[in-house]
């Protein structure tokens, strides 16, 4: 250190320091005084030091000079120093930073290494705003707004309906880059015009502009997050009815990337009255395509849907008609599907469905609704009690129904082709002493 800093260091200590700093520093002068060329002590009355001080400085470094073995003495003398000094500068400079009222003095128990005492600045409750502590700010992000960028007659509008595809194509490019510019955090409302004019691109009679189009549709629901839903009527009919059984595979492909992105935005259960839209088709590969999708997702396998706390009534009439379909991979798919939907609508309505079918159609669906419901009858999930069932085409008298054997009718409409291949269950009845029901 420069003799003029450890002078400074000096005056500074020699009123309110602790005993054992101001010997340390009274030692640090000492040291200084014999390695400066010049004289260190009128550094000191030149820095304001008082005669006493200046007489302890004195005797202290007769005694300095004259004790022997200087590198021992050094090495002793300085072995806790460094650590005191360097508090001590980190004082002095917090010190001349802030005002004696504002300067709190922490005491701290006396250690062997014998530190200063800690200054800290305390700030007064009532200089804050409001006299009240700061808090910490939230860290929840903001979603921006964007509907100032697809207003009434803007360019992007305009383009979205130009005839010529090649403008179509980078209005919807545009769009994306909007929804990157705001991170892709944004606010549902985007405007009046926007979401309808980007419904007839979904349509749109260039195929490749339509498959962006269901890209663009997807990145900017997902943007939007769980408020989207309020223009799922909008575009989800068109992306289920038309988007997923277009002939075009690419289209097929960017409509169900699209109807992924609903999914896992806004969940299963707002687009269930519109699931039955893709299964009208008569197509049976495109059939195929969407019960993979579906089924899984309407049992709870992906995801959290729960078939029996919603309203699977749209989806009867669809299922049932794929239990009919040519391909054995679609019939087995619909079975599948029917396990939740017969445990949301009921027997009952089945029931309902079946009376108003031909007789060919009820020999082929009876089979399997029998099996359904003998199993939800076992596992004791049936959602309604079975009201009159059929056996063999024909119906069950009202006095049949109405006896205590109602609860397990559905062993009176098992076929005999189905017997042999219900055997399992059959046999679990009668292990739970399930008692059977003889036919008229």
């Amino acid at each position: 250190m420069k003799p003029e800093a450890v002078a400074a260091l000096v005056v500074a200590m020699s009123d309110n320091a602790a005993p054992a700093l101001q010997k340390a520093c009274v030692t640090l002068a000492c040291e200084t005084s014999v390695r400066s060329t010049s004289s260190f002590k009128d550094i000191l009355v030149s820095a304001g030091l008082s005669s006493d001080v200046i007489e302890s400085f004195e005797a202290e470094l007769t005694k300095y000079q004259t004790e022997p073995d200087a590198p021992t003495r050094k090495k002793r003398q300085f072995s806790g120093l460094p650590n005191a000094v360097n508090e001590a500068t980190e004082v002095i400079a917090e010190a001349s930073q802030v005002e004696k009222s504002e300067m709190t003095v922490v005491p701290k128990p006396e250690s062997p290494d014998k530190k200063a005492p800690e200054v800290t600045r305390s700030t007064p409750k009532e200089n804050l705003p409001g006299g009240v502590p700061e808090q910490k700010q939230s860290s929840t992000p903001v979603r921006a707004s964007i509907a100032d960028k697809f207003l009434p007659g803007s360019l992007v509008l305009k383009n979205l309906k130009s005839s010529n595809w090649n403008v179509r194509q980078d209005a919807l490019g545009e769009i994306d880059a909007i929804v990157e510019a705001a991170d892709g955090f944004i606010e549902p409302n985007v405007g009046t015009e926007v979401v309808p004019i980007l419904k007839f691109r979904l349509k749109d009679s260039n195929r490749n502009i339509a498959a962006v189009a269901y890209g663009v549709a997807g990145r900017l629901m997902k943007a939007m997050g769980p408020g989207a839903v309020v223009h799922l009527k909008i575009l989800v009919p068109t992306i289920l009815g038309q988007g997923c059984v277009d002939i075009k595979k690419n289209v097929r492909a960017a409509a169900m990337q699209s109807l992924e992105v609903w999914f896992e935005t806004v969940g299963l259960s707002p687009l269930v009255p519109h699931l039955h839209l893709p299964l009208a088709s008569l197509n049976s590969s495109f059939r195929k395509e969407f019960l993979e999708w579906l089924a899984p997702r309407l049992r709870g396998e992906i995801g959290t849907f729960s078939a029996k706390e919603e309203d699977l009534t749209p989806l009867l009439d669809s299922c049932l008609a794929c239990l009919r379909d040519r391909v054995a991979e679609v019939r087995q798919l619909a079975d599948v599907l029917m396990e939740p939907v017969l445990a949301s609508v009921g027997l009952v309505v089945v029931e309902n469905k079946l009376s108003s079918m031909t007789k060919s159609a009820r020999m082929q669906l009876e089979p399997i609704i029998a099996r359904h419901a003998a199993v939800d009858q076992l596992s004791g999930e049936g959602a309604r009690p079975l009201r009159g069932f059929l056996r063999e085409g024909r119906h069950l008298s009202h006095r049949a129904v109405a006896s205590e054997e109602k609860d397990h009718s559905p062993l009176l409409f098992l076929r005999r082709e189905l017997r042999l291949e219900g055997v399992a269950v059959i046999l679990r009845m009668v292990q739970c002493r399930v008692p059977v029901v003889a036919g008229p």
